[in-house]
């Protein structure tokens, strides 16, 4: 029988970066495509690795790596969607109007994707991605 002081100091073994980005890509894309829309959702995945890549040494094993994943691309949409406010709010100053956001591709089921979008879209974004999180 393990002690808690037993588990508490086991060492975990990070997993390398490249199974990582391998074996959840997809996952994270999802993820931050669906918080922060498709439009900026390239962008964004590329910056929730390179978070990872950053922080992959650091990673205890408290929890499971997709919930490890998930935090980091809440973050990262978190601080963008801030930058955003900011932005449309001093092009607003200014005078400028802000830029047209691309419409979401469409899914496999277009007319279900199509509700769904607008569904998550007429959420505040944490609520947005607690509906996220079983994805």
């Amino acid at each position: 029988m393990r002690t808690l002081a037993a588990v508490t100091t086991e060492a975990v073994t990070p997993p390398a970066f490249a199974d990582v980005y391998a074996e959840h890509f997809d996952y994270v894309y999802r993820v931050v495509a669906r918080l922060a829309g498709r439009a900026a959702a390239e962008d964004l995945t590329q910056e929730v690795f390179l978070v990872v890549h950053r922080r992959l040494a650091g990673f205890e094993g408290r929890a499971r790596l997709t919930t490890w994943l998930f935090q980091i691309a809440w973050n990262v949409v978190g601080s963008y969607q801030r930058r955003e406010r900011v932005r449309r709010g001093l092009m607003a100053v200014f005078g400028r109007a802000p830029e047209p956001e691309m419409a979401p591709c469409p899914l496999e089921r277009a007319e279900e994707a199509a509700r769904l979008a607008r569904a998550l879209a007429a959420l505040p974004w944490p609520q947005r991605a607690l509906s996220l999180i079983h994805i």
